[in-house]
């Protein structure tokens, strides 16, 4: 229920305002980026002299072990436009704190668009009734859509995809890919060749440097792809199949270096 006698006393006071010719106010606000919480990728903010960098680095914390999500506030240098009825009539930049002060702004619907990159762009609207009860302001622009942008920059770095699979299946190269390096030091070259001339594949060790999750993502989906056509050409269950020559061959090496 709307009380009525709370409407009629913001009311007097911003008409109280216009006639005692007060029709200017002073907003103090603070920009925030509102960081969501991103697999392995945190944001952080590196500040040199008066300019505010921000990137995403790789959490210290391990993919394997289990993380708390929680949102966190970075404040960062950003660009505030203010406008009235279309018109620009005022514009500054925050300190490295992300706060910013204007005086003498007319008490009237108010347009804001604080920007730090393309990316990180936002529109607000203040009200007058807004502006009377609180001039104090926080102005949170959400990380979304930058990063997604550092998501398609990290993905186009790795470069390996199910497109990519089919693409190189297509040219009639049929890898099973490796991103991290790992490699069985229990068997031999020629095991290796062994398999991949049973099966119709060369392994590809690819070491690549960048974040775990990605690096995993990529690798499983471009290899799922080979998998499922290697499937089609054995008539069977490929991984299965693979995998039992596999341990049959492990299975060897260390019944050998027993003997040693």
């Amino acid at each position: 229920m709307i009380c009525r006698g709370k409407i009629l006393f913001v009311f007097f006071i911003f008409s109280s305002l216009i006639s005692q010719g007060q029709k200017s106010i002073a907003i103090y606000g603070t920009v925030d980026l509102l960081e969501n919480p991103h697999k392995s990728l945190i944001l952080s903010k590196h500040v040199e002299d008066s300019v505010t960098y921000i990137m995403y680095e790789e959490s210290p914390v391990s993919c394997l072990s289990p993380k708390i999500d929680s949102l966190g506030i970075i404040a960062l240098v950003a660009n505030v436009k203010i406008f009235n009825a279309d018109s620009l009539i005022y514009e500054t930049n925050t300190d490295k704190h992300g706060k910013f002060v204007v005086n003498d702004l007319v008490c009237d619907t108010l347009d804001f668009i604080i920007e730090i990159n393309e990316y990180l762009k936002q529109s607000f609207r203040v009200t007058p009734d807004s502006l009377i009860k609180d001039p104090n302001y926080v102005f949170l622009l959400s990380d979304l859509i930058y990063f997604e942008r550092v998501e398609e920059l990290i993905r186009q770095g790795i470069g390996y995809n199910a497109a990519r699979a089919e693409e190189d299946i297509a040219n009639g190269d049929i890898f099973i890919i490796d991103l991290f390096g790992f490699e069985n030091t229990e068997l031999h070259k020629s095991d290796y060749e062994y398999l991949e001339n049973l099966f119709g594949f060369k392994y590809l060790y690819n070491p690549l440097n960048a974040p775990i999750d990605y690096l995993f993502e990529a690798e499983e989906q471009y290899n799922a792809v080979v998998l499922g056509y290697l499937d089609g050409v054995c008539d069977c269950n490929f991984e299965r199949k693979y995998s039992k020559e596999f341990k049959k061959i492990w299975h060897k090496r260390i019944m050998e270096n027993k003997k040693k």
